[in-house]
């Protein structure tokens, strides 16, 4: 794939770059091989230097001498830069500028964006002048670097924690081409977690104050403004930054998977039962001390995001598992559901009860695993010996002994937990659940389990990788009224489990315009939907979801997977190389 203007070097400029914070970082990380074969070694990121992460994620190298000497300069600033290789696949060049030296003059950098630029940052705090000192820096960085090599340069900044550096090379004129993308704007972000909808402001400036983003939002707004390609990541993005930022995007930069990465349909099949037993092996302590659960017939849903319980859609997930119970109830349904909902949350420790059930579960298991082994071997003795084995004696009399006492200590009274970690009084999450008869009562068709962690394979519950788990579940459920693009129901589907979006996300709206099925994929009606309705019909939802036959849920996997690959960054990476290829051309024509 080639373009007729290619950039002699082409940096991506991002806060997120070798620094796990958001959705950015899976952007920036799981398409840094298209951009490397592409750019080959002229592709470089920049971004903040982070000891922990970079101990993990870094390989340090030794640059070219021109380009040290252009370090040791900027070194004599207070600029330290670390260069080397991001350890992801296709390991692109890297700069991760050590900015901590550059903190006293925050007020001074600050200043300079009012002057020129308009950028009311008074009251800012530690969250608004970091990224802006450490984006002033990359600015330095880049400028001192296009003064060494004289050559065409474009610098592809994302959000506005980067959006100091744009501007400052806006201000020195270097004829280096620029493009920003905002991947959701502040003030949407902001107000969605009141609830409120950007499509209904009047006044962008003024609610940013009211709601006190005004010096992020300035930020953001003066940086779409000064950029040579002003893009975003979907068409609902794109109508949003023209209302709250004053430009409609140039271009739109939707976000991929290296579907690579993920297991063939084949692969998930066997990962899936691999998993999915996993899942069940901790149901069973933590549901069977207090009554027995139907595992057999049983489906795993599973939500997972940040705690933006209305922008993410909890509130309206939590109300439709509500009404699901009381139709399966009420219809009786032979499966049961149980749900997790993995959303990171503070946490004031571990059950001592569910760790106990969980360890005392394992040491059953194991002496089940050695009286079977027993068992075969009292059986091939009897075989051998021209005998039938007989029923009677097979079970020794010490482990039914011990038997009979572990089953008195994995008794328990009153219901399975909500949470499978200790969280504060008055959790929203724990709260709603309760509001909505969702009590893991042994009456309940619908069992859910609060996870407030990040999920990982040496978290001593679950112990399995975010992935992992989706490969056990049966449905991803993303109900986001708020949500510019959405990654989790695209590794959801790329995994080959069916997820559930809206049509108030930017991935929601995608697989809207490109498939007119709905199966693998379901995209809830959100917008100019009363919010009642949208309860009810996502209940509807995972109400037939529920009771489809076996063959129609494996059909609904492969139809997912089939639907996540057109998100491929094969097929999406081509609109990056456009912007980087519109920024070029715009060098030396007036602004």
């Amino acid at each position: 794939m080639n373009y007729l203007a290619k950039p002699d070097y082409l940096f991506e400029i991002s806060y997120e770059a070798v620094n796990k914070v958001g959705g950015i970082y899976t952007v920036l990380q799981s398409k840094a091989e298209k951009m490397s074969n592409y750019y080959k070694d002229n592709y470089c990121l920049i971004g903040p230097f982070n000891p922990q992460q970079a101990a993990t994620e870094f390989r340090i190298r030794r640059p070219s001498q021109r380009t040290q000497r252009v370090f040791n300069s900027l070194a004599d600033e207070g600029v330290n830069c670390h260069y080397g290789k991001w350890l992801v696949k296709g390991k692109p060049r890297s700069i991760l500028i050590d900015f901590s030296k550059l903190m006293p003059e925050a007020n001074n950098v600050k200043k300079w964006l009012w002057d020129d630029y308009k950028v009311d940052s008074w009251g800012s705090g530690h969250d608004f002048d970091e990224p802006v000192v450490w984006s002033w820096a990359a600015g330095r960085v880049l400028e001192a670097l296009h003064n060494e090599y004289k050559s065409r340069m474009v610098a592809h900044f994302h959000e506005w924690l980067s959006g100091t550096g744009l501007l400052y090379l806006k201000s020195k004129n270097l004829g280096v081409g620029t493009v920003f993308t905002t991947h959701a704007t502040v003030l949407g972000r902001t107000l969605a977690g009141y609830g409120m909808d950007v499509k209904n402001v009047d006044n962008p400036d003024r609610l940013a104050s009211e709601k006190g983003v005004q010096a992020k939002h300035l930020l953001e707004k003066a940086t779409a403004n000064n950029a040579d390609v002003f893009t975003t990541v979907s068409e609902i993005t794109s109508v949003e930054a023209e209302k709250v930022l004053g430009r409609k995007p140039d271009l739109l930069l939707p976000n991929g998977l290296d579907m690579n990465e993920f297991p063939s349909v084949e692969e998930f099949s066997i990962k899936h039962l691999e998993y999915k037993k996993v899942i069940k092996d901790f149901l069973v302590p933590y549901f069977f001390p207090y009554y027995p659960v139907n595992l057999k017939d049983s489906l795993i849903f599973f939500m997972a995001g940040r705690n933006e319980f209305h922008a993410k859609g909890i509130d309206l997930f939590i109300q439709a598992l509500g009404l699901l119970n009381k139709k399966m109830k009420k219809r009786k349904v032979k499966k049961d559901i149980f749900v997790f909902i993995w959303v990171p949350d503070r946490i004031t420790g571990v059950p001592v009860s569910l760790l106990q059930s969980i360890t005392l579960y394992q040491e059953i298991k194991n002496d089940v695993k050695e009286e079977v082994s027993r068992i075969g071997d009292r059986i091939l003795n009897d075989m051998a010996r021209m005998r039938l084995p007989k029923s009677k004696g097979l079970l020794d009399d010490d482990f039914l002994y011990e038997a009979k006492k572990d089953i008195q200590s994995f008794k328990k009274k009153g219901e399975a937990p909500l949470s499978a970690f200790v969280v504060p009084e008055g959790n929203n999450i724990i709260r709603a659940l309760k509001e909505n008869g969702l009590e893991n009562s042994s009456t309940d068709k619908v069992r859910v389990i609060f996870y407030p962690i990040y999920l990982n394979p040496a978290d001593g519950l679950l112990n399995l990788s975010y992935y992992d788990a989706i490969m056990g579940c049966h449905l991803g459920v993303f109900p986001s009224m708020y949500e510019p693009w959405g990654y989790t129901p695209l590794e959801t589907s790329a995994c080959g489990v069916p997820s559930v979006t809206t049509d108030l996300t930017g991935f929601g709206k995608f697989i809207s315009a490109h498939s007119d099925d709905d199966e693998g994929i379901f995209v809830l009606k959100r917008e100019g939907k009363d919010y009642e309705k949208s309860v009810k019909e996502l209940a509807d939802l995972l109400y037939q979801f529920t009771i489809l036959p076996k063959k129609k849920r494996i059909d609904n996997k492969l139809k997912a997977k089939q639907l996540a690959s057109m998100a491929d960054w094969k097929k999406l990476i081509k609109n990056y190389f456009r912007a980087h290829e519109i920024a070029l051309n715009s060098i030396g024509k007036p602004g």
